[in-house]
């Protein structure tokens, strides 16, 4: 038992309790999004990844990306993220780098992720949403 509140202090002293990044970090359900990353240069090229607050991920993005927008998200757990994005990938994007795809028809990527999240469980705490 003492190894055991050794590792769960070590644990919190990495990841301090009420942390919002950390917390959100380690959260389970949240949100596959996608985003454009430069729509107006290239609007083929997108981001698909998980978190559990698109919003401050899309803030994150926008340091480097400042046109950056989120088009579409979708309730997730953080588990699903990989099959996701390889059955969504798999037949309409090129991989280009880390979670960076170009995409030939976006709408049509859409259409699939609808798809295959209507036949995913709900994800409890979330409420589907289009981010204009």
């Amino acid at each position: 038992m003492q190894e055991a509140d050794t590792i769960v202090a070590a644990r919190k002293s990495v990841f301090p309790v009420g942390d919002r990044a950390n917390r959100d970090a380690l959260s389970d359900t949240g949100w596959l999004y996608l985003i454009q990353l430069v729509p107006e240069l290239d609007p083929k090229r997108i981001k698909l990844g998980f978190a559990s607050n698109v919003e401050d991920r899309l803030s994150q993005l926008q340091t480097a990306a400042p046109t950056a927008r989120c088009i579409k998200q979708w309730p997730s757990k953080r588990t699903w993220e990989l099959t996701a994005i390889d059955c969504l990938t798999d037949e309409l994007c090129k991989l280009i780098r880390n979670e960076v795809y170009e995409c030939g028809d976006i709408d049509a990527l859409c259409r699939k992720a609808d798809h295959f999240f209507a036949f995913m469980p709900t994800v409890r705490g979330t409420t589907p949403r289009v981010l204009a």
